[in-house]
C-alpha cells in the first residue's frame, strides 16, 4: 500500500457532493418558481406592456388602457426596452417619436395601477393609486 500523498477519491466524492448540492439548490428554485406560476405572469405582463406600446400608436382614438398590479414590480424603461424587476425579463418595443415615457425605474406596488393613454396621438404612461380598494 503506497501512503505518499493524498487519497484522489476523496477530493472527488467531495466535488460529487458539492455538486449535487448545487444542482439540487438550482433545480428546487426553479420548481418552486414554476410552480408557483410567478414566472408565467412575470413574462406575461411584460409582454403585455410592451405589445400594448407596439401597438396602441396605430390606434384611430383616443385610449385609456389600465393594467391593475396584483404584486410589486419594478419596471426599468430605457430607449426601446422594457426590463422588469432588473432581471432577465424584459421585451424590446418599436421606438416611436409619439411615445412620452418616462425613462429609468418605475416602480409599482399592489395598490397601484398602470395607466396608459393615447391622446392627441401623444402616449403617456402615469401610475395611479387604484380607486377600488
Amino acid at each position: 500500500m503506497d501512503k505518499k500523498g493524498v487519497d484522489s477519491r476523496s477530493i472527488l466524492w467531495t466535488f460529487y457532493i458539492i455538486l449535487v448540492i448545487i444542482i439540487t439548490v438550482f433545480l428546487y428554485n426553479q420548481i418552486e418558481t414554476i410552480s408557483s406560476g410567478k414566472g408565467f405572469s412575470d413574462r406575461y405582463f411584460v409582454n403585455d406592456i410592451g405589445l400594448t406600446f407596439d401597438t396602441i400608436s396605430s390606434a384611430n382614438y383616443d385610449l385609456e388602457l389600465k393594467h391593475n398590479v396584483s404584486q410589486t414590480v419594478s419596471l426599468k424603461m430605457s430607449e426601446g426596452k422594457i426590463t422588469l424587476n432588473g432581471g432577465g425579463l424584459e421585451y424590446n418595443y418599436v421606438m416611436d417619436n409619439n411615445l412620452n415615457i418616462p425613462y429609468g425605474n418605475l416602480n409599482l406596488d399592489e395598490n397601484k395601477i398602470l395607466v396608459i393613454n393615447k391622446k392627441n396621438n401623444v402616449v403617456d404612461i402615469n401610475i395611479k393609486e387604484n380607486e377600488a380598494r
